[in-house]
This record gives structure tokens, C-alpha cells and sequence, in this order.
């Protein structure tokens, strides 16, 4: 190893560790039946996961809406990278569907039942595990288990 690089090292994992954090602001899920009728909707915590399941039928849609926020600071922020995965602990499958965000940190997410991705994995009994993962090349990353 370089002088050079024993000296940078130590510098990067400071880096590393004093990056920025991110947050949610006004996370919200919305569960819609095929006519567009409001079945349920719910701001979302961070901390606890809903009391009762969410559930969706055949032809339900689910929208998510959130605004990605730097903690330290309150300005919006667009990450390089923005999942949400869907994970059955029973069977061990998961799928990850990419939400845009927009410049200013705004997303919005929506799932149709009626027509889900292929990436979703096939449901039993089990409700599926939802979190939501944020990458950033400036600011730690994130994970949210929404629900």
C-alpha cells in the first residue's frame, strides 16, 4: 500500500460514516377496487408496521406516495436508486419493482393487481414483507419496512 493511500483510507471511512441520512416524508399507502373506489388509505410509519394486513384483491391497486427528504436539512432529495420489495418469508421469493422519484424527492407508486408485474412473487396464505430501499451516492442508504 501507498503512502498515499493509508492516508486517504481512514479519510473515506469518516466519509462513509458522516454521510448525510435520508427520510420519508408523508408516506402514504391507498388501496383502490377496480372501479377506483377508495378502500382503504393510511399514512405509513417508520417505526411500526399496520396493525391489521393490507390486503388486496384480484384486481385491487395499491398506490404508495412519499416525499424522500435529507434528515439533516428538509430539502428533497432524488436518489440514484429507489426499490420496493416484496418478500414471502414462507417461500423465501422476492421481487423488486424500481419507483422513479422525482428531483424535488417526490415518488409515486402504484401496483395493479389486475395486471402485476412479473417480478412479484406468487402469494399463499402469507401476507408479503414490503420495504422500500433507497441508494444514494451522497447520502447513506436506506430501508424502510412499510408494511
Amino acid at each position: 500500500m501507498g503512502p498515499l493511500f493509508r492516508f486517504l483510507l481512514p479519510l473515506l471511512a469518516v466519509g462513509l460514516t458522516n454521510a448525510a441520512q435520508l427520510t420519508l416524508q408523508s408516506p402514504r399507502f391507498t388501496v383502490l377496487s377496480p372501479k377506483g373506489d377508495q378502500l382503504r388509505s393510511e399514512p405509513i410509519s417508520l417505526v411500526h408496521t399496520p396493525e391489521k394486513p393490507v390486503e388486496l384483491g384480484a384486481s385491487d391497486s395499491l398506490r404508495l406516495s412519499f416525499t424522500v427528504l435529507e434528515k439533516e436539512t428538509g430539502a428533497g432529495v432524488q436518489p440514484h436508486q429507489t426499490f420496493l420489495r416484496f418478500y414471502d418469508e414462507t417461500t423465501g421469493e422476492e421481487g423488486i419493482q424500481p419507483i422513479k422519484v422525482g428531483p424535488s424527492g417526490k415518488a409515486k407508486f402504484e401496483l395493479n393487481m389486475a395486471r402485476p408485474p412479473p417480478s412479484l412473487p406468487p402469494s399463499g396464505d402469507a401476507p408479503l414483507k414490503v420495504t422500500l430501499i433507497l441508494g444514494s451516492f451522497v447520502h447513506s442508504p436506506a430501508k424502510y419496512d412499510l408494511f
